[in-house]
């Protein structure tokens, strides 16, 4: 960034013949003026630099007049002011003695380009008194950065918008240096914020030489797929919903866990192994197939079995046969004894 200072001194410029020289040096020791003639007149008017504009008595700051000062050189060409804060310092006084005005005071700033004015902003102080002492009076204001295309100039000029006055006014004096290559501080002075170099948008791709180093980001969010080169390697985590089947390459390792309730006959493929268990709980009657041999182990004689049996006839007749031993039947009307061999 480059300060910038400039200082009005008692010469004029080529171009704008009416407008005063700036300077960005200072070293002045006296004061030179152009003293305006308002006399008893009010409302708004320029306060001339170099020339003597009369007084337009009118009702608001007008169209730039060619009185103001013009810094009449290419350096702010292809530069930037910033957004920031500007000054102009005005140093003013009434050519009558005992005379004061009431006034408010504005410097509006231009880029001039081969006679056409292009207006930046205004500078304001208001609430002021101009008496017959000389006095500075600093005008402010934050302004919006403003670039200078090639042809530009920096241009501004000094209204006053006289409110009241008391004593039979003549003229104000605006002041400058004396000297014609000096500047005064705090006499028509105007302070900037600066410049730099305008940027330049790009609007072609720069091929690269050289290594590019530091850590790169990509915030871009992705549209589409790209295809992959190389090995992804680290740590990969899914997090997308599936919405289908992926077909399975590979063997899975680990241990493999099904909690999920089964409700279809699953066919199965290969041997299943272990150790089943049956524990249904059976509702019906189920026919048996093959003999019932009761448990022989430690008897020396035939075997035996020992039960008592209950058999109800509807006609009182029972019959049985056993091929070994004796039954004994009990029947409702009478004992049976059947003896085998």
């Amino acid at each position: 960034m480059t300060a910038l200072t400039l200082y009005g001194v008692a010469t004029n410029n080529t171009t704008l013949t009416g407008s005063l020289k700036l300077v960005t040096v200072t070293g002045g020791a006296g004061t030179a003026f152009e003293a305006t003639v308002v006399g008893t007149n009010g409302g708004y008017g320029v306060l001339g630099s170099w020339s003597t504009p009369a007084w337009a008595s009118g009702s608001g700051v007008g169209s730039p007049s060619g009185d103001g000062i013009f810094w009449n050189v290419t350096t702010l060409e292809g530069q930037t002011f910033p957004a920031g804060v500007w000054n102009f310092i005005a140093s003013l006084v009434e050519a009558a003695a005992g005379v004061t005005h009431s006034a408010d005071l504005y410097f509006p700033l231009y880029k001039y380009n081969a006679g056409v004015y292009t207006f930046i902003d205004t500078l304001v102080l208001t609430g002021q008194t101009i008496t017959s002492t000389a006095a500075s009076f600093t005008l402010t204001k934050s302004l919006a950065a403003v670039s200078f295309a090639t042809g530009d100039k920096l241009y501004g000029e000094l209204w006053a918008d006289l409110l009241s006055h008391t004593g039979t006014p003549t003229s104000i004096k605006n002041q400058c240096s004396s000297s014609t290559t000096l500047g005064l501080a705090s006499t028509c002075e105007l302070d900037t914020p600066g410049y730099s170099p305008t940027g330049v948008a790009l609007a072609a791709t720069l091929a690269g030489v050289g290594t590019l180093a530091g850590t790169t980001t990509l915030t871009t969010a992705l549209t589409d797929t790209f295809a992959g080169v190389g090995t992804l390697t680290g740590t990969l985590s899914a997090q997308m919903a599936l919405t289908g089947t992926l077909a399975g390459s590979g063997t899975i390792a680990g241990t493999i866990t099904l909690s999920t309730a089964l409700a279809s006959t699953l066919v199965g493929a290969g041997t299943l192994s272990g150790v089943f268990s049956l524990q249904v709980t059976l509702s019906v009657v189920f026919a048996g197939v093959g003999m019932f041999l009761p448990n022989t182990s430690g008897l020396t004689g035939p075997p035996r079995a020992r039960a008592l049996i209950t058999l109800i006839a509807p006609r009182g007749k029972l019959s049985l046969q056993s091929p070994r031993g004796t039954i004994t039947l009990v029947g409702p009307r009478g004992k049976i004894t059947l003896e085998g061999d």
